[in-house]
């Protein structure tokens, strides 16, 4: 791959987080001063929840098929078709679940939004498919162009719902309708501009897909669980104000580092993946790559933690006063964010996604304990040291695995320059 398009990708994969960032710092000051800290903790309580459930209706299915198409384009409508036919009971199925397990452990005054944002979500997902195509063909300006009108559509009704007052349900209602309008203009762009779906029944590939990609489902769904786990068990055993605190200062940690983190990430993927057959190329690339994450890493840190009071009280208001510690001491995090995910995306390359699998698992279950002893008495606080030793841990294990079993070990067949 030469670096001119590597440019490219990255430029327009960065100007989409970018755009998202920037729309989601929007949302953080309107919905925060609009809801106050008592609802915006019951927000942030539902999209959690649902978020445990997510990627069960993806199953690690959107990688594999970008990897594969990304090594034999001419299959890729064959490809397509196959993974919709997959998707469609999978997302059936994880919708009913969340149904039912809604209407067991979630107060009756909040089923309603639940399922508002299930509908939002599993929609979204089940035809970010198309994105996954974008990236695989490496026209990333796709993704751009339909991310920035699903973003407008979701501003406009955010601002319609807080000028009609129509509350909680009007905020998870905008949110529904952007995700039809990713769905609608999504498929109408790219499967008019690179390709459409021929569901051929394939001997074997359904499959050899879900074999491929069951290891990457189960890494995916620990990472989503390890993301929410801290809002939802925060939910359970303190005030919505308390979660509101939190999910303040957890949600500009994400702005401030998965923006970066995931452009950079993202648009190495396909490079690396091509790449998997040559060992030098692709431990050069990647080395570059993990340099420039880490350097940029560090510095977003020191930044995060200078101007997290300023941040904090020009976005959230004074009542947000509790994420500003919050804010600091989950930035630490920041750097090992940025190289884990690099980390697990070389790994998912070189066909090694089920050690990434594994180790994001052992990572979940040592956050889920931590959480679990520590947010009870420590409320916040817990829930941040939890995430921090989570991910150091991570990074700890993800490097020794790359460097020991995940490094390509084939001789060099094709040689290029990222």
């Amino acid at each position: 791959m030469q670096f001119r398009t590597f440019r490219k990708n990255a430029f327009f994969m960065f100007a989409s987080q970018a755009f998202v960032a920037a729309t989601t710092l929007l949302f953080v000051p309107l919905l925060a001063r609009y809801l106050g800290i008592a609802n915006y903790g019951r927000y942030a309580y539902v999209y959690a929840f649902v978020g445990l459930f997510e990627t069960l209706s993806v199953f690690g299915l959107h990688p594999i098929f970008l990897r594969e198409v990304a090594r034999k384009p001419d299959r890729a409508s064959i490809y397509l078709g196959n993974i919709l036919w997959l998707k469609t009971p999978l997302s059936l199925g994880v919708f009913a679940l969340v149904y039912l397990v809604s209407n067991i452990f979630v107060s009756p005054d909040l089923r309603l939004f639940i399922m508002i944002c299930a509908s939002e979500v599993l929609l979204r997902k089940f035809f970010m498919i198309n994105i996954s195509l974008c990236r695989a063909f490496e026209r990333m300006e796709y993704e751009f162009v339909v991310t920035v009108l699903e973003r407008m559509v979701a501003v406009t009704g955010v601002l319609l719902a807080i000028k009609f007052d129509w509350g909680l349900r009007g905020v998870f209602l905008a949110f529904f309708f952007a995700a039809v309008a990713h769905c609608l203009f999504g498929t109408l762009l790219i499967w008019g501009r690179l390709v459409q779906p021929k569901f051929v029944q394939v001997q074997g590939l359904k499959r050899s897909l879900l074999r491929d990609s069951w290891p990457l489902g189960l890494s995916r769904e620990a990472e989503v669980l390890y993301n929410r786990t801290g809002t939802v068990l925060l939910g359970q055993w303190h005030a919505p104000d308390v979660v509101g605190g939190y999910s303040g200062g957890y949600r500009m940690y994400q702005i401030a580092s998965l923006m970066v983190a995931d452009s950079i990430s993202r648009s190495a993927f396909p490079a690396l993946s091509r790449l998997s057959h040559d060992r030098w190329q692709f431990a050069r690339s990647l080395y570059r790559v993990v340099c420039l994450n880490a350097v940029v890493g560090v510095v977003l840190t020191a930044s995060v933690w200078a101007l997290a009071p300023t941040a904090v009280h020009l976005l959230l208001g004074t009542e947000f006063e509790p994420s500003v510690s919050i804010l600091r001491w989950i930035s630490m995090a920041i750097p090992f964010t940025f190289v884990n995910r690099l980390l697990g995306v070389a790994l998912q390359s070189t066909d090694h996604q089920h050690i990434d699998g594994f180790l994001t698992i052992g990572t979940f279950l040592v956050n889920l304990a931590l959480n679990w002893s520590l947010i009870p008495s420590l409320g916040a606080t817990g829930a941040v040291l939890a995430l921090v030793i989570a991910e150091v841990l991570s990074f700890g294990t993800k490097g020794f695995a790359l460097v020991t079993r995940g490094l390509p070990k084939a001789k060099p067949e094709v040689h290029s320059r990222l």
